[in-house]
């Protein structure tokens, strides 16, 4: 794990506006005090790494702000980016549950608040708060829910409907209405877009550009602007545009 972080002071959990989305919703205010008092919190830079493939685990790590991706590398060296996490999520507890090292790189795509709670603090936490496991059982079977659909999409689904799939999701994780359109703000360099819609470089400039084409999207550096959703909606059918 990269030491390089800022200490700083952060926002308690009890005021935590992004705790009602997440595993620690609806705990009252004892609890919160003690989840409060387990965290050790820290301002990351981007490009910082929290835990790599093979790590051993020594906790969760809460996002408080900003944005980490979860990739992993395959047997011919490819990285392949599984997820964009986002402020309010937490990350490591597959690993840490099982028991089992890291599966994942998890690595900062821009400065980023970083919470980390200790392995032994944050079982011995969900041993004593049931609605919390049942919390975090829900959150990792839709995670792995949605991982069985990743491995469909790649399988089955041709380049040109992952990648307008990719996008559509984005543009309800990360996207901001504006009155040029939707703009994506993921700051993804193109190598690292196409990992996460698992195609090639090469493949994703050539379906980018053909969309640009159209006039359904806009580049500005690592900026997309969805132009028109609806459009990109129906393009799904139309598999003789690409």
């Amino acid at each position: 794990m990269d030491k390089s972080y800022i200490k700083q002071k952060f926002k308690s959990c009890l005021t935590c506006t992004l705790r009602s989305g997440s595993i620690f919703s609806d705990l009252d205010h004892s609890r919160l005090i003690e989840l409060d008092q387990m965290q050790q919190r820290g301002i990351y830079p981007g490009g910082a790494i929290l835990f790599t493939e093979d790590e051993q685990p020594r906790g969760v790590y809460c996002i408080c702000s900003g944005r980490v991706k979860l990739s992993i590398i395959s047997s011919n060296g490819r990285a392949v980016i599984v997820k964009i996490t986002t402020a309010g999520d937490i990350i490591g507890s597959k690993a840490l549950l099982s028991g089992k090292p890291h599966s994942l790189i998890a690595e900062t795509l821009e400065p980023s608040q970083i919470s980390l709670i200790n392995k032994d603090d944050f079982l011995s936490f969900l041993s004593k708060n049931g609605d919390v496991s049942l919390r975090l059982a829900q959150k990792l079977s839709n995670e792995l829910y949605e991982a069985y659909q990743g491995v469909g999409n790649v399988a089955l689904k041709q380049s040109y409907e992952r990648l307008i799939e990719l996008l559509l999701r984005l543009c309800q994780s990360h996207g901001e209405p504006t009155p040029d359109g939707i703009i994506l703000r993921i700051n993804l360099t193109q190598q690292e877009l196409a990992e996460t819609a698992g195609m090639s470089r090469r493949t994703l400039t050539r379906l980018l550009t053909k969309l640009k084409e159209l006039q359904i999207i806009e580049c500005r550096g690592r900026l997309i602007i969805i132009r028109d959703k609806v459009a990109l909606e129906k393009i799904l059918p139309s598999e003789n545009l690409f």
